[in-house]
């Protein structure tokens, strides 16, 4: 069974809820719920989707843990995680998206710079 499946076969609850990547929350932790509704892989590619368009891509995804009703993929050499801007429309010039890519002590964003909150020793993924 791929990481995929192994996604989708939890229970809705578990793979539904606040996101934190690396450490570094995507708003206040437990403000947003995020309710996925997909799950692929391809080639090192996860590919999550959520049901307001959010996607989630994980590249390199390392084992999928279950933890006190938290979801965790333990490890990722990138994860890319997008959205439309809330209270928008859901179009092209809306959709943003924030990068999380490896190095070898930090956590780097899209352009190069260290992400403020995030840790290469927390989790790629967690869902809360």
């Amino acid at each position: 069974m791929n990481i995929s499946e192994e996604f989708m076969n939890l229970e809705k609850g578990l793979r539904s809820g606040s996101l934190c990547l690396f450490g570094f929350w995507f708003g206040r932790p437990m403000d947003n719920y995020h309710r996925s509704c997909s799950a692929t892989v391809e080639n090192d590619l996860l590919t999550i989707g959520f049901d307001q368009g959010e996607i989630l891509e994980v590249w390199n995804p390392l084992k999928l843990v279950v933890d006190s009703h938290v979801l965790h993929i333990v490890g990722a050499s990138k994860v890319k995680w997008s959205w439309f801007e809330y209270g928008k429309m859901k179009s092209p010039e809306n959709l943003r998206s924030m990068q999380f890519i490896v190095d070898s002590i930090h956590i780097l964003d899209g352009n190069n710079q260290i992400v403020k909150g995030a840790s290469i020793t927390e989790p790629a993924i967690s869902i809360y």
